[in-house]
């Protein structure tokens, strides 16, 4: 019965133990590292100290170029009729269907679902 009762207690620290080794990447993950992949695999093959001082690094910030180019692919037009300075920018950018209102991507020259042209 002793040894039944030592053995969950051993369990138990290992678990914890496992979980304690693993602080690097959850910190690395929470601060969404740009290199949060290569932190955990560090972890696990080179240590838990390099881990650590790596996952609290400084944190890539994104430039404003990229921030830019994103802010392009996202934005929705609300009419289907659009004045852009590069024919290729057509691309970039969904518009909505005069007739029945159904989103497309910029690639379309008809909607999908109705059919209407898009200029």
């Amino acid at each position: 019965m002793n040894s039944d009762y030592s053995m969950g207690w051993m369990v138990l620290f290992l678990a914890i133990a496992v979980i304690a080794y693993f602080i690097p990447n959850w910190i690395a993950c929470a601060r969404k590292h740009h290199n949060a992949n290569l932190i955990f695999v560090t972890n696990l093959l080179l240590g838990w100290v390099v881990a650590l001082i790596w996952s609290l690094t400084v944190v890539k910030i994104e430039t404003s170029k990229n921030a830019e180019k994103r802010s392009k692919l996202k934005l929705k037009p609300r009419s289907s009729v659009i004045n852009l300075s590069n024919d290729n920018d057509l691309y970039l950018i969904e518009w909505k269907c005069n007739k029945c209102g159904e989103s497309s991507e910029g690639q379309f020259s008809e909607c999908w679902q109705c059919g209407a042209s898009r200029f």
